[in-house]
């Protein structure tokens, strides 16, 4: 994702943080509800596709940009994102750039020979690691802010489809009282202004957007 556009997904934790109507500490009311955000990184900026000024050199950058999301290694990232969040803890987690990596296998004519596989889902890799650290999350709410897809020709001559679902989540502690953390009414939402990116096969539109889990009041 370019900076710009990840500027306007880091937005959605202002959101976050506005619309989680639980009441803040004061003397007649001492209860805190703790907020993190954490962006996830996609795991590449997709600048080899975007670059691309012909086919061939969009087939080389669609597989050099994967490339990049494997040497990226997200499993191995995830480690340590759940590690800090589980020292400290948080009622809820914000989280940006949630990557969806699909990949499909495709003949030597760029025909689907199967389904599309999921390679990397950064949501659940996350949550997976959270729980082997023994917190227990779960997710509240989530968007998709925009998919892109495209072909990739790989060093070892294959051809393979991938996809990136870019996503927004919200997750929750389910371990905590009702007298702590009561959510209710999840709600989500596009935001108007949206990038306009131009590549080799067209514009593609980046969208973002709000995602919030308001509180029920004690």
């Amino acid at each position: 994702m370019t900076k710009l556009c990840r500027a306007l997904v880091m937005s959605v934790l202002v959101v976050v943080l506005l619309r989680a109507s639980v009441p803040s500490a004061s003397a007649d009311n001492p209860r805190r509800v703790t907020i993190m955000t954490q962006n996830l990184y996609q795991g590449t900026e997709l600048a080899n596709a975007l670059a691309a000024t012909d086919q061939h050199h969009f087939l080389l950058g669609v597989a050099a940009d994967y490339n990049t999301v494997i040497a990226t290694n997200f499993p191995e990232r995830a480690e340590a994102i759940a590690a800090e969040i589980a020292q400290a803890g948080p009622a809820l987690v914000g989280l940006q750039e949630v990557a969806l990596w699909q990949t499909q296998s495709l003949d030597a004519h760029g025909q689907p020979t199967g389904p599309w596989t999921v390679s990397y889902d950064f949501l659940q890799i996350l949550l997976d690691r959270l729980a082997a650290f023994g917190m227990h999350y779960t997710t509240v709410i989530a968007r998709t802010n925009f998919d892109v897809a495209g072909v990739g020709l790989f060093p070892d001559g294959r051809l393979m489809g991938v996809s990136l679902t870019e996503r927004a989540a919200l997750l929750a502690r389910t371990d905590l009282p009702i007298s702590e953390l009561r959510l209710s009414n999840p709600q989500q939402g596009d935001y108007q202004a949206a990038i306009i990116v131009p590549t080799f096969n067209g514009p593609v539109t980046i969208g973002s957007g709000w995602l919030s889990r308001p509180g029920a009041p004690w």
